[in-house]
């Protein structure tokens, strides 16, 4: 498999969170604690910089995973620890599988959440846009309080958008704005007219500005209360037009043809125009004789 360069975001994952702790009364043969304490000297590694000790960390923690049995605390830490390496490595699919393995043997684990984070923030960066979105969402479920709850729910909007998934996007900010909406009114007000971007008609458009008055129209910013009632008359104004609306303007405007012109009279554009006349000669102006 070709590798794929790590990017930022991985590296963020990897570098920014702690690596996971095994829980203390976990007991491991000697053996496998020097291998454990191996591994983790080489997650200090790369978390230093050292971009070779991915792939050596990623191995270390991966065979402690093989040996040790599903029920040991330190199975699903080790698995975690593993996938966090490879996808420094550059490896996303193998560390992907691994984070989902993660979730789906272990759902109830403190880990399966930050795996759910960590697949969302890999897809993303790997430009696997629905798969991020839908890991965004999972996350967001299950820690719905999060600060990285409410990031990865509006970077899940914006790749909902840029997916033409309409419907899912409207119910990401249906989210949002319940987080809100008993502590952050202002932002919550901003979050529920934000929906207006997705509309697709002027009756659609109409709904949507007036159900922002009622929702939000006394405890939002003042600034959108002024701009939902412009828009509300702006739209009943063209609503109301039956000619059409041209510039704000309802009128009809109508081409006539050039032979109707000038009381029907065509204009021949192509007919010489008469030359003017020269001048007149003024007649010599003789001096009166005296007398």
């Amino acid at each position: 498999m070709r590798p794929l360069h790590a990017s930022g975001l991985l590296v963020l994952v990897l570098l920014v969170a702690a690596p996971a702790r095994a829980a203390p009364e976990a007991s491991l043969t000697a053996a496998q604690a020097a291998a454990w304490d191996a591994a983790e000297a080489e997650m200090e590694a790369l978390r230093r910089g050292d971009d070779e000790a991915a792939l050596r960390c990623a191995d270390g923690f991966l065979a402690l995973h093989i040996e040790l049995p599903r029920e040991h605390p330190r199975a699903v830490v080790s698995l975690h620890n593993a996938a966090r390496c490879q996808a420094a490595a550059g490896l996303w699919d193998d560390a992907a599988r691994l984070y989902l393995r993660v979730v789906t043997r272990w759902p109830d684990s403190e880990l399966a959440p930050r795996a759910l984070a960590e697949l969302a923030l890999g897809h993303e960066a790997v430009g696997r846009y629905a798969e991020a979105a839908d890991f965004a969402e999972q996350y967001a479920a299950r820690d719905p309080g999060t600060a990285l709850a409410l990031d990865l729910l509006r970077s899940a909007y914006r790749m909902r958008v840029g997916l033409g998934q309409r419907d899912r996007a409207l119910a990401v900010l249906d989210r949002l704005e319940s987080r809100f909406l008993r502590d952050d009114p202002h932002q919550a007000a901003q979050i529920f007219w934000a929906r207006g971007d997705l509309m697709r008609d002027d009756l659609e458009r109409l709904e949507h500005a007036m159900a922002y008055l009622k929702r939000h129209g006394r405890h939002g910013p003042r600034d959108l209360r002024i701009v939902a009632s412009a828009q509300i008359g702006a739209l009943q104004w063209r609503a109301a037009c039956d000619k059409g609306v041209h510039e704000d303007l309802c009128v009809t405007i109508m081409r006539r043809h050039r032979g109707s012109l000038m009381q029907g009279r065509p204009i021949d554009h192509d007919r010489q125009r008469p030359r003017p006349k020269p001048p007149r000669p003024r007649p010599a102006s003789h001096p009166r004789p005296r007398r």
